[in-house]
């Protein structure tokens, strides 16, 4: 689907559609589906498995799509339906197994063949039935490994949109009929190498498209499996059962303990605690929740037992519009690929018409019907695009291959086709230019204690705690030797937005925050100021210290930012979490920020750069970045991202975060150039070769050498892709100097 969306402005209807091998595949049912009344517009994408259409106001008729998609050999649902059980048989297994017997017998086939055009048989009668082995030998080619495509251009024919399977098809039975007629006769003219050429080049084309597309194939499931499949119910009577989320329905009470993760969407009824929400909106620390707040599965409950009135039931939530609108924008195609698209519907059309004229010209020209018929098959032949099926997905398999060597994956070709012209950079804070994990940056006694026994007391009442502060003091002073944690006896409570509270024999001992410890009583004293998050300890109603923690930037991360801008590329931090912490990380690179972010705000600004003109790339790691990196030209999931970000991403990035990013833009540039070469020479071959053959300067065999020939043009320039080592880009000055500084927006922009 077009950047620009629909051009109607009535509903849209997802399907997932299962069974879909190639491209041509999603290209000839996007072209029927689009003559369905009442379309505005419709995308089909092989990589995301489903199709999308827009429809004019008041025309929506899923039911005439969802049949149709079926006539077509396809199964169709809803992404809230589950998976079929007759699930059909994996179409990569399927296609290796017939490209093996495509190889197999293609190279016996050849054997007889060769001696047939040295013209190295003894006799007539030797040459005949060096004819009949070749046939022979071509059998399980024809029959076998060429059902694909003879079953989905029948399809494709009937729905009236016949792509390059039906290309393939009349093809492979121009040869064969040609050389039967050879055969009855008595000669040894024979063609069925041409045949065995393009069934194997084709399913080759085929598998390595496969390949690519299957990648980030089930973004819906990896979003559901966020969430637990079971949940604790509360009835009426006060008993409890753990049923499956299906079995909820919209009124129900659900009971949630500390260290769970919300399996559906609801209103807090009773209880309090704080939980964690940076899944779904990028929020670094925990928020604290009472009775009246709204909570999203995928969400964790850090501290507190909380009972929850579910308000949207599965296939209503949160994630699952997330999911729904992440495989809605990944529908969108690159110009380049759509008009390929539309090259591969129209090419039976093309092939045939040249392929008449060829015999026409052959007529004319004073010659018998076998060597007309001889001329259009070379036309045919040679007309057939395996290059340009090859083009594409073979050197985004390369790219792919050589960034997979550099700690890079490609999933699918916007990432060779956007980032040669990126000049808007969209970055996530938590995970993405930070590490993630607060650490403790500074430990300030107020008391007559050392720094370690501060750091210590702060440990011992945090030992239990899940709350990643918690888990940052616990980790600095295992590091700094501390390990006297208390016995399992002794008493350890959350206190609800503020801390924890240990009771033992020196004393009650709290650890939280300045207002927490304001209600207790206990008043903190004055310290210089700190952007930081700061932590205060407390023995009785004794302030012993404080301890300032942080989430610092990832190594190379400033340096990164440098080298993007002195590549001309703007970079501007969107993130879910508070305004203090965005302005702090945006401050300390020179960059504009964003705060409090949702997932939907993200992708207003992406779409608003992209109104504007702008090319735009987004890296990040979580759930809530899922709709983001999707929208964007460019989307780029860093390490340690959650698969829903993975999904949805262009490319992931298996070592590192945005350091990486510069890099990426070396190889997926070059990648770039080499694919417009790919596109650029096959078309070239088509247009030279095609008048060469209706000319009759062509023999069906040598069109057959010559099709394999610039099919392997474009594998041997695909192996030009290369990784550019780490660290590689423009070089100059410090990134200080080079970096833009800007103040941090509001919340609202």
């Amino acid at each position: 689907m077009n950047r620009e969306g629909s051009r109607g402005t009535g509903a849209q209807d997802l399907f997932i559609v299962e069974g879909m091998f190639c491209a041509a595949c999603a290209a000839s049912l996007e072209h029927r589906l689009g003559r369905l009344p009442g379309v505005a517009d419709v995308a089909v994408d092989l990589a995301a498995s489903a199709a999308l259409l827009c429809w004019e106001p008041g025309a929506a008729d899923p039911n005439a799509a969802q049949r149709l998609i079926g006539d077509m050999g396809y199964l169709a649902r809803r992404p809230d339906e589950t998976a079929r059980s007759d699930t059909r048989t994996d179409p990569a297994r399927a296609l290796r197994f017939d490209l093996v017997i495509a190889l197999f017998f293609g190279m016996w086939t050849m054997l007889p063949t060769v001696v047939l055009y040295l013209d190295a048989a003894p006799d007539p009668a030797a040459a005949h039935g060096l004819a009949w082995a070749a046939a022979l030998l071509s059998l399980p080619v024809v029959l076998i490994a060429g059902r694909p495509f003879y079953g989905m251009a029948l399809a494709t024919l009937r729905a009236g949109a016949p792509g390059i399977d039906a290309l393939v098809s009349f093809g492979v039975l121009g040869a064969i009929a040609l050389s039967a007629v050879s055969l009855a006769q008595g000669g040894a003219a024979v063609y069925f190498e041409v045949a065995v050429a393009l069934i194997t080049l084709q399913l080759l084309a085929r598998l390595i498209d496969l390949r690519l597309a299957r990648a980030g194939r089930d973004a819906m499931a990896r979003l559901l499996d966020l969430a637990p499949a079971r949940v604790l119910r509360l009835a009426p009577d006060g008993s409890t059962a753990l049923l499956s989320v299906s079995a909820i329905e919209v009124g129900d009470l659900l009971v949630i303990d500390p260290g769970e993760t919300l399996a559906l969407d609801g209103e807090l009824v009773r209880g309090a605690g704080a939980v964690d929400r940076h899944l779904l909106t990028g929020e670094s620390r925990p928020v604290i929740v009472t009775p009246g707040a709204q909570l999203h599965a995928g969400e964790i409950v850090v501290d507190g037992t909380l009972q929850l009135r579910v308000t949207a039931a599965a296939g209503a939530r949160r994630i699952d519009r997330l999911g729904r609108q992440i495989r809605t924008l990944l529908m969108r195609k690159p110009g380049w690929q759509r008009g390929i698209d539309t090259l591969a519907r129209h090419f039976l059309v093309l092939a045939s018409l040249a392929a008449a004229l060829g015999a026409i010209l052959a007529v004319l020209g004073g010659a018998d019907l076998a060597t007309a018929g001889t001329r259009a098959l070379a036309v045919f032949v040679i007309a057939c695009p395996c290059a340009l099926s090859l083009a594409a997905p073979l050197t985004a398999l390369c790219a792919a291959r050589r960034a997979a060597e550099a700690g890079m994956l490609l999933r699918d070709l916007r990432s060779l086709t956007s980032a040669s012209r990126i000049d808007l950079l969209f970055v996530d804070k938590t995970g993405t230019l930070t590490l993630g994990r607060p650490q403790v940056a500074a430990v300030h006694p107020v008391a007559e204690l050392g720094r370690g026994e501060v750091l210590a007391l702060a440990a011992r009442a945090e030992s239990r705690s899940r709350h990643p502060l918690g888990l940052a003091l616990v980790e600095a002073a295992r590091a700094a030797g501390q390990t006297s944690w208390p016995e399992p006896a002794t008493r350890i409570r959350a206190a609800t937005g503020g801390g924890v509270v240990l009771e033992e024999e020196g004393g009650t001992l709290r650890v939280g925050n300045a207002d927490w410890l304001r209600t207790e009583g206990i008043v903190c004293p004055a310290l210089p100021d700190s952007e930081l998050t700061r932590v205060w300890v407390a023995r009785g109603d004794r302030v012993l210290g404080a301890i300032d923690l942080d989430d610092p930037l990832r190594p190379g991360a400033a340096e990164a930012i440098g080298e993007l801008a002195a590549r001309g590329i703007e970079v501007i931090l969107l993130s879910g979490d508070a305004t203090g912490p965005v302005a702090r990380v945006a401050d300390r690179l020179g960059i504009r920020g964003e705060a409090r972010c949702s997932p939907e705000d993200k992708v207003a600004r992406i779409e608003a750069a992209q109104a504007r003109g702008a090319v735009t790339a987004f890296v990040g790691d979580g759930l809530n970045d899922g709709p983001a990196l999707a929208a964007a030209d460019l989307g780029i999931a860093v390490e340690d991202a959650l698969d829903a970000a993975r999904t949805a991403s262009a490319v992931t990035l298996v070592r590192g975060a945005v350091e990486r990013v510069p890099a990426l833009l070396d190889l997926t540039r070059l990648a770039h150039r080499v694919l417009r070469q790919n596109l650029v020479g096959a078309i070239a071959y088509n247009a030279l070769a095609v008048p060469a053959a209706l000319l009759g300067w062509v023999h069906p065999a040598v069109a057959a050498v010559a099709m394999a020939a610039s099919s392997m043009t474009v594998v041997l320039n695909a192996q030009r892709v290369r990784a550019p080592q780490c660290g590689q880009g423009t070089r100059g000055a410090p990134v200080a100097s080079r970096v833009r500084r800007v103040t941090p927006l509001s919340p609202n922009g």
